[in-house]
């Protein structure tokens, strides 16, 4: 039987359940105390009025009044004509939906007008979605960084724009804050991290969650989206794009293509099917040919309406300031050696600016630097410093080298077509030649028939080994290779087994054409790693009276030419090429610098007269788009030699784009040369088109 509870025993419960009852009500108040207190602290309502209602509206129809008076620290000095049209068409396209390319000098004050134009688009409502793109991320981020700075720090858009910049900078640099933001008890739903930027919801705001969003070009530009507080699935309305190109990839072929395929493809779909998307894409050119080049050509991209504007708009013209300004040149180029500076230059233009200036008309006349009288000087001394730079940078206007060789535009190799399909002999060509140009995974080929009393040429068939799928391709790109090819074979085997299928192949191409047999085949030999592969299939091969190695020398004009070479025994020379005879078979060395030079003027001759060079006609329209890149892949300089001497030398540019059909077509050229072919006007006897032989069978 239990004992009875004390009623000491009960009294000590009760009081324990009174003190803990107690506690945690002391603990709820002051939880909610807290509570209280840090809404309070979120909550920033309210944002203050804006300061000059007269002057917001002033800013708010016009950029350039919102770039004077709230970027008025980035715009110190006067406006140029060129800058205030540019102006006005940014804000053309913010306003009407147009679209742009605009190209400015470097050193315009671009991007700093791009940010500009950002912030106007989104502060005004007129934006309600911008997507920012680049050349890079970084970049990209970088501007970003830019608008995001001006939000948080510009006291004249807090003053102006109020319910923009005063949330950002309430945030006191700390984008965590973000999350907990409160405007009257509601969430803004601002964002302030990341590579997109989402401003404050603020009742009454025209940019109530305007959302900028930061890409580089080769980012994930597809599918750009944003899911807004209330469920709302947006896309983005108006693009604006700086400088999509950077140095490296503007000398690059596919780099360019790709860019080009992005912003006119990719950027343009941005707001969804059946949507047109509005913007302006800023540039400055800095090859010939590049991404910025080609979007400003209305020829290729006319709805881009493309704008150039330069440094210089006229030079002086005549011939007595042209004399003054080479012996400005002169005077500034002996003192930055002697004393480190042109001060003496400048000195001498200003006895004779009246005449030096006579005649030029500069873009801005406020560009120079404290050390320079004028803008007009300004621009040659940048001139002066780097010609090539200076006017594809400057003028946006690339200047081609200077070359006795003028050379096409890859869109007019494309369209140089001869009348004739793949694999059919035109009627008066009587030599067919043939080339291989050997590389690790693949063999590049080209079959081109010529006419040896006029030298004119028609490529009428080019591919690789193995075949591949898609018309265009590139070398880092080939999905058939000869290691797929012949597995379980080694380099040297693998080139062995293609050589032979692919030289095979070719013949039985020339076969085709009406029976015509291929007078010379040449491969290049020198990669050392193929060298006496290439060396023993010509000896080995059924066809070897035909095929000979090629070992090209690009000779410069500082070198002894190759007619001043001293003549070997048994050697058979021609125009720069020579072939030998050596115990392993006979090969052929060539100035290969000079015949690129030939092969492009063959291809600058219009069809018609006598030594032009053609594309077979293509089935598409854009199936000879690699092989004229390829053709335009090397770049052409004059080189002069200490005793009066000069040339052309033909180089990769950096990038390394891919110039092995150009080789072959070379190579086809020079062949054609060894085989009679010549423009010369007392040439030999062109050789007979040769008969069909006769098959042997198997039994003979």
């Amino acid at each position: 039987m239990a004992k009875p509870r004390k009623r000491g025993n009960e009294d000590d419960t009760e009081a324990t359940d009174k003190r803990r009852e107690q506690y945690n009500q002391r603990t709820e108040r002051e939880r909610q105390r807290q509570s209280d207190q840090s809404e309070t602290g979120r909550d920033i309502a309210p944002a203050p009025p804006v300061a000059d209602q007269d002057l917001r509206n002033e800013v708010w129809d016009s950029l350039q009044r919102f770039c004077e008076v709230c970027l008025a620290e980035k715009f110190v000095m006067a406006w140029s004509p060129d800058h205030l049209e540019v102006i006005r068409l940014m804000e053309l396209s913010v306003k009407q939906g147009m679209l742009y390319a605009l190209a400015m000098p470097r050193g315009s004050g671009k991007t700093t007008l791009v940010l500009a134009a950002c912030l106007w688009a989104i502060l005004t409502g007129r934006a309600k979605y911008l997507a920012l793109i680049c050349a890079d991320k970084d970049a990209a981020t970088e501007l970003l960084a830019g608008v995001k700075t001006e939000l948080e720090t510009n006291d004249t858009l807090l003053e102006l724009f109020p319910e923009a910049a005063y949330p950002a900078r309430r945030l006191e640099g700390k984008p965590n804050k973000a999350t907990g933001q409160l405007y009257n008890g509601k969430r803004t739903f601002i964002q302030w991290k990341g590579p997109r930027v989402v401003l404050a919801s603020i009742p009454g705001s025209a940019c109530s969650n305007a959302i900028i969003e930061a890409r580089g070009i080769l980012g994930r530009i597809r599918g750009m989206t944003f899911t807004r507080a209330d469920g709302q699935q947006v896309r983005p309305d108006i693009f604006v794009a700086d400088d999509i190109q950077t140095d490296r990839s503007a000398f690059s072929l596919v780099q360019i293509r790709r860019r080009l395929a992005i912003l006119t493809g990719s950027v343009l779909g941005l707001a969804g099917p059946g949507v047109s998307m509005a913007g302006f894409c800023t540039c400055t050119v800095i090859a010939e040919g590049d991404a910025a080049d080609q979007l400003l050509d209305r020829d290729i991209f006319p709805d881009w309406k493309g704008q150039r504007f330069q440094l210089v708009n006229k030079w002086p013209e005549s011939k007595d300031a042209r004399e003054l300004w080479e012996e400005y040149a002169n005077i500034r180029s002996e003192g930055l050696r002697t004393v480190g500076d042109y001060s003496e230059a400048t000195a001498f233009y200003k006895r004779h600016r009246r005449r030096m200036d006579a005649g030029a008309k500069v873009a801005w006349e406020a560009r120079k630097t404290p050390a320079e009288i004028s803008a007009l000087q300004h621009a040659y001394n940048l001139r002066y410093k780097s010609p090539d730079t200076f006017h594809a940078e400057y003028q946006n206007r690339p200047k081609t080298e200077e070359s006795d060789v003028e050379l096409l535009t890859i869109k007019d190799i494309e369209s140089k077509v001869s009348g004739y399909r793949r694999l059919v002999m035109p009627p008066s060509a009587n030599l067919v030649t043939a080339f291989i140009d050997v590389q690790q995974s693949v063999l590049y080929w080209q079959l081109s028939a010529f006419d040896s009393t006029r030298f004119d040429g028609w490529n009428v068939a080019y591919g690789t080994w193995p075949k591949q799928t898609a018309n265009y391709f590139t070398l880092r790109g080939v999905t058939n290779t000869l290691e797929n090819r012949y597995p379980r074979r080694g380099l040297e085997a693998r080139l062995r087994s293609g050589l032979f299928d692919l030289i095979d192949e070719i013949i039985g191409m020339a076969d085709s054409m009406d029976g015509q047999l291929v007078n010379l085949l040449g491969i290049d030999a020198r990669w050392e790693k193929s060298s006496k592969v290439v060396k023993a299939v010509c000896r080995e091969h059924p066809a070897r009276s035909i095929l000979l190695p090629f070992f090209n020398r690009a000779v410069s004009p500082t070198e002894r030419q190759m007619s001043e070479w001293q003549k070997k025994p048994g050697e058979r020379r021609g125009d720069n090429w020579t072939v030998r005879r050596s115990a392993e078979g006979r090969h052929a060395v060539t100035n290969v610098n000079y015949w690129k030079s030939f092969f492009h003027a063959r291809l600058n001759t219009d069809i018609g007269d006598a030594g032009s060079f053609s594309l077979y006609t293509p089935r598409l329209s854009t199936e000879h788009r690699m092989v004229a890149e390829q053709y335009r892949s090397e770049k052409v300089q004059i080189v002069h030699s200490d005793n009066g001497r000069s040339g052309e030398i033909w180089k990769l540019p950096p990038s390394k784009p891919d110039n092995h059909l150009f080789d072959c077509a070379v190579g086809c050229t020079m062949l054609a040369s060894m085989c009679g072919a010549a423009l010369t006007e007392f040439q030999s006897a062109p050789p007979q088109r040769r008969q069909r032989r006769r098959r042997t069978s198997f039994t003979e």
